[in-house]
């Protein structure tokens, strides 16, 4: 009766550890869901059939490692890739086995029944300790430990720390007490600390999928955000465009009324008049019209909100880089550095844009007075805001920009001056390698 439950509980645990082996490097396929449900049922039958009945220790392996195999029909991914891993991984846990099965005939006839069930135990919690090591490789572990709050992620490994020592624990006591009718309740207390522990990781891992899910939106729906803000851009622009072709319709035909009339002087003035207008409202020229749009807008709230702008443009070559991308960066910058500058003094209130280029990179800094200093953290200003999910995105995005243009987005403060220097390679998105 106790080698029979100790092979169950054996064989239970086995088909967790190759399932749980499996969900941490491979994603379960959803079109496979029946197949999973009847392998929940069916492989660990099979184990228990085969640890308890099949003796010959050289078909035992080939037959855990086909069922492996099953197991890994449903997840997705790479068909070689997933039987060669669970096939090693099931290896492994073979040749654990057999170690100990071949210590146990020199001395089973001594101990008899006992040690077979400590040593059993004993193999399985080796197994929970391999599966450990490698979830905290497997991508997983990035997704609950990146997207959970830490309070969550310390609740976790408390749980997962306390059952180890229970499970270590119990297995101390059942050997110290040497009662073979103890194994049963042993075993059956060991596999509900280890349910428990899957269904846990189980719950957090879907509450951290939802938590990078909702991250993810927040990061779509900010980007749509400034998208419409980019047609804002172009409708504004679009609209000047059409103000100022009408405007010189009307002053062409006025001109060439005087000129019509032999009045050449009044002509000329008024042309000079036009000239003064069209090079005061011209604040600058980039040379593309969509930074423009973006900087004339982002100047004139500045300046509707009492803050001085200055622009350094120094872009001697042309622009290789896709211009929403620089319009979208130019954009977020100065969307922060704007916030920063309403906060102090008027008369110490400005925003400053410098560009150059330089070796083939592209280099933007952008400048403002704050009034206090803030809190960089890992390339990240730390906030106090309720919105904390939504803070940070504009320099994230940024950051991501550059990243794609293969540079880099740096902040820092010094004596209250907050400097956004972003860095990028002068180059196509599809002419740079290893992006």
């Amino acid at each position: 009766m106790e080698l029979g439950m100790i092979n169950l509980f054996g064989a239970v645990i086995e088909y967790f550890a190759l399932y749980a082996f499996l969900w941490m490097f491979f994603e379960v396929d959803e079109r496979k869901k029946k197949w999973g449900y009847i392998g929940h049922i069916v492989i660990p039958i099979l184990f228990f059939l085969f640890s308890t009945y099949v003796d010959n220790i050289f078909l035992r392996p080939v037959l855990f490692v086909i069922c492996s195999w099953f197991i890994a029909w449903e997840f997705r991914g790479d068909a070689i890739s997933r039987i060669f891993s669970v096939s090693v991984f099931q290896i492994i846990l073979v040749l654990i086995e057999i170690n100990i099965s071949f210590s146990l005939y020199q001395i089973e006839e001594l101990l008899q029944t006992n040690f077979y069930l400590a040593c059993n135990i004993f193999m399985k919690t080796i197994t929970l300790i391999i599966l450990i090591v490698l979830f905290l490789i497997s991508t997983k572990r990035k997704i609950i430990f990146s997207h959970l709050k830490p309070i969550y992620v310390i609740v976790l490994i408390l749980f997962s720390a306390v059952s180890l020592f229970l499970i270590s624990f119990l297995e101390f006591l059942l050997l110290r007490l040497d009662n073979s009718e103890l194994y049963l309740v042993g075993c059956w207390a060991i596999l509900l600390c280890v349910s428990v522990n899957i269904a846990l990781y189980y719950l957090f891992y879907q509450l951290a999928v939802g938590e990078s899910a909702k991250e993810q939106l927040e990061f779509i729906n900010f980007h749509l955000s400034h998208q419409k803000e980019e047609q804002t851009y172009i409708d504004h622009t679009f609209r000047e465009v059409r103000k100022l072709a009408h405007d010189m319709d009307r002053y062409l035909s006025v001109i060439y009324l005087l000129l019509e009339q032999g009045k050449v002087e009044d002509a000329m003035e008024e042309l000079e008049r036009r000239k003064l207008e069209i090079t005061r409202n011209l604040l600058f020229d980039t040379g593309y019209p969509i930074l423009n749009s973006v900087l004339t807008y982002k100047f004139q709230i500045a300046q509707e909100k009492n803050i001085h702008p200055q622009l350094f443009w120094n872009l001697k070559e042309e622009i290789q880089v896709n211009l929403t991308d620089l319009a979208v960066i130019l954009s977020n910058s100065l969307d922060n550095a704007i916030e920063a500058a309403a906060q102090v003094k008027k008369e110490d209130a400005f925003v400053s844009v410098t560009t150059e280029t330089k070796e083939n990179f592209i280099k933007i800094v952008v400048s403002n007075p704050t009034a206090i200093t803030p809190k960089i953290e890992n390339g990240t200003i730390a906030t106090t805001k309720r919105d904390k999910g939504l803070h940070g995105l504009g320099l994230e995005s940024i950051r991501t920009l550059a990243q794609r243009y293969g540079g880099t987005a740096t902040i820092l403060c010094e004596n209250y001056i907050f400097t956004l220097i972003v860095v990028l390679k002068n180059t196509a998105i599809e002419n740079i390698k290893d992006i």
